[in-house]
């Protein structure tokens, strides 16, 4: 620890703005160090980073800080709403399950929110070394070191840096269960957004994204491995954090009551088209109307409205907006279908076709539901990727190209988890 005296003498030492000596040993949480500011040193109550904060006002000059835009982990897509801070002490580990919080940890020091264009700035940023940065959003979390900052100046990041993890060698990704369809492909939605192929395996692998095969899916298998089939997920729910279940393509009887208690408990679940059929079980409210033998035929590329009523709504249409896949409110579903015909006042809705801009056609496309739990479950009445025929191997069936519309507003949704702060 540098005293009180050796501190006076290396604050008639340093330039103005200058920090050395208890800087190279910075990390000690008691450590007591010099502002920073020419002269205007903390009382010997101030310890740790807290003591390193360069008093720029002092000197006329702007704040220290540090800025950047979070992003998915293929640094594509901007992230909402991400937590982004120093923390002071080590990060507590995040335990899997849907009865545990996604919170902060280590003590933060200064904290953001970034906004629907994924941008942060953390103002009042300590003038250290090899300073740790931490960006969270629910249990997807990565940490950095960044080696300097600029004092009173501003620090951009790069996406790079800035991106939530690919591995859970890079960070933590949350334990998730998807399965193949006969109608939809959700097991791709975390290759596309940049999860490594690494973090996919069987049910009873060590991945952090475990897929199970659909029931008459062509999906069977991971590489040269065979999916357990969905069945094998009962009994399971309560290791994941989220679950996402991909449209058979017809209605399929699973058990609804494991479902509901899983979102009970504070899990993510996330139902695709003809799984409509669950929320008609007398395990759930009635949150809409469902028709799962609607016939009707949805022409290729229809307008629908983000509905904007909400703060979940608006931000939604912000976002959709700033990656290129909405206007005005407005967003084109190439796989839409007729099935949610209206919501109760349980249900929240997100997304819809209104007849007047989607060709005459009504019904909900996208709703959710939160029984004040924290959990959530959410229906989309499209899919994100039809299966490619023939292509049961698993990521084969993946598409490449550009995430459409449909794709975009399921990644809004995967990255929307609520931090907690302590």
């Amino acid at each position: 620890m540098c005293s009180a005296m050796a501190r006076r003498a290396m604050a008639c030492a340093m330039a103005a703005g200058a920090l050395t000596a208890c800087n190279s040993i910075i990390g000690n949480g008691n450590l007591e160090g010099p502002v920073g500011d020419g002269g205007n040193m903390p009382g010997d109550g101030c310890s740790g980073i807290g003591c390193m904060v360069t008093n720029c006002a002092g000197q006329a000059k702007p704040p220290t800080s540090v800025s950047g835009i979070v992003r998915t982990p293929d640094e594509m897509l901007p992230v909402n709403n991400a937590l982004v801070y120093i923390p002071t002490d080590a990060l507590a580990p995040i335990i899997d399950g849907p009865a545990a919080r996604g919170c902060a940890s280590g003590a933060p020091f200064v904290h953001a929110f970034t906004d629907v264009s994924g941008h942060f700035k953390l103002v009042g940023v300590p003038s250290v070394a090899n300073l740790r940065l931490v960006i969270q959003v629910g249990k997807w979390r990565r940490e950095i070191t960044i080696p300097a900052v600029t004092d009173c100046g501003e620090l951009v990041l790069s996406s790079s840096q800035t991106r939530l993890p690919r591995s859970s060698a890079e960070g933590h990704v949350p334990h998730i269960a998807v399965t193949t369809g006969t109608a939809d492909a959700l097991e791709c939605i975390g290759r596309r957004v940049g999860i490594s192929d690494s973090e996919f395996s069987r049910g009873n692998g060590t991945g952090r994204i475990h897929l199970y095969a659909g029931a008459g899916s062509p999906t069977t298998m991971l590489g040269s491995e065979t999916l357990e089939p969905v069945a094998a997920l009962s009994g399971r729910m309560s290791q994941y954090d989220m679950l996402l279940f991909s449209c058979d393509g017809r209605p399929v009887g699973r058990p609804p009551q494991e479902v509901r208690d899983f979102i009970d408990d504070g899990g993510w679940v996330w139902l695709s088209h003809l799984n409509a059929n669950w929320l008609a079980q007398p395990a759930f409210p009635t949150v809409a109307t469902f028709d799962v033998n609607d016939a009707t035929q949805i022409p290729p590329a229809v307008a629908a409205r983000i509905d904007t009523a909400t703060p979940k709504g608006q931000a939604l249409a912000d976002w959709m907006a700033q990656v290129g896949a909405a206007s005005q409110g407005q967003v084109s579903l190439e796989t839409g279908h007729n099935t949610c015909s209206g919501i109760e006042t349980a249900a929240q809705r997100l997304v819809y076709f209104d007849p007047p801009v989607s060709s005459g056609l009504g019904g909900v496309q996208l709703l959710t539901w939160a029984p004040g739990s924290g959990g959530r479950l959410w229906f989309a009445d499209f899919h994100f990727q039809d299966p490619i025929p023939f292509k049961q191997v698993f990521p084969t069936e993946c598409e490449s190209a550009e995430l459409t519309p449909e794709g975009k507003l399921i990644a809004f949704q995967l990255f929307d988890q609520p931090t907690c702060l302590p």
